[in-house]
């Protein structure tokens, strides 16, 4: 808790969450207090947190595909594709195919492992309920389709 001052940061202010920004092997990592404040519903914030720990895994991933071909981690899937992975929650290579980067040769090479990776949160009630509002949400903003 702050013994290191060169290596954390005390983060206060107005309009800010106060916590400490710290660096462990080189990686950053915020610790927030969340002090007095409501916090947001429980489903909500499990949604999220299952989320975070959903994109972890993913980075996870695509960090070690990228290594052995040496190429950087987001030619394997930008981050783009990654989030809309972590919201529409595909479940089979169709629904792969739907998220914006996935095509033909990403879902052959990487198809498999991503959704077994996905498929580990797809038990959580909260977190399907979500995908489905945002299925929903996604084909109330498609353009009308116009017949040929």
């Amino acid at each position: 808790d702050g013994d290191e001052a060169s290596d954390t940061i005390l983060v206060e202010g107005e309009g800010v969450d106060s916590g400490e920004v710290s660096f462990d092997d080189g990686d950053l990592v915020v610790t927030r207090n969340r002090g007095d404040r409501p916090s947001p519903s429980s489903s909500s914030t499990d949604i999220k947190q299952l989320r975070k720990q959903l994109e972890a895994e993913l980075r996870e991933y695509r960090i070690k595909q990228s290594k052995p071909i040496n190429k950087p981690p987001y030619t394997v899937f930008t981050n783009v594709a990654m989030e809309e992975i972590c919201e529409l929650l595909p479940n089979n290579d169709a629904e792969l195919l739907d998220v914006k980067g996935i095509g033909p040769k990403k879902l052959e090479m990487f198809g498999d492992d991503i959704l077994n990776i996905v498929a580990k949160y797809a038990d959580n009630p909260d977190l399907m309920e979500a995908k489905e509002k945002a299925k929903m949400q996604a084909k109330a903003t498609l353009p009308p389709r116009v017949a040929p």
